[in-house]
């Protein structure tokens, strides 16, 4: 499925997740005043306390996005 996504309309329809096994806890969606990028905070706990930053780029320099190949999973230690 190839189709642009709205980053503003995906903030409006964003619903906490929270996962209990692994515990994945993703809280909020941050959107970028542009409305280019997006960044969810995540926390993972199975044997390890991992944070993550999912970052979501729709800008216009962009292809259009493909929802299964363009979510980009950056691993940031906090």
């Amino acid at each position: 499925m190839d189709r642009r996504i709205d980053l503003f309309d995906f903030f409006q329809i964003f619903t906490p997740i929270f996962q209990k096994s692994p515990l994945i806890k993703i809280p909020t969606i941050y959107v970028e005043k542009s409305g280019n990028t997006a960044i969810l905070p995540a926390v993972v706990i199975d044997d390890k306390h991992r944070k993550y930053f999912i970052q979501i780029m729709a800008g216009d320099k962009k292809p259009p996005l493909d929802c299964s190949r363009k979510l980009i999973l950056k691993k940031q230690t906090l």
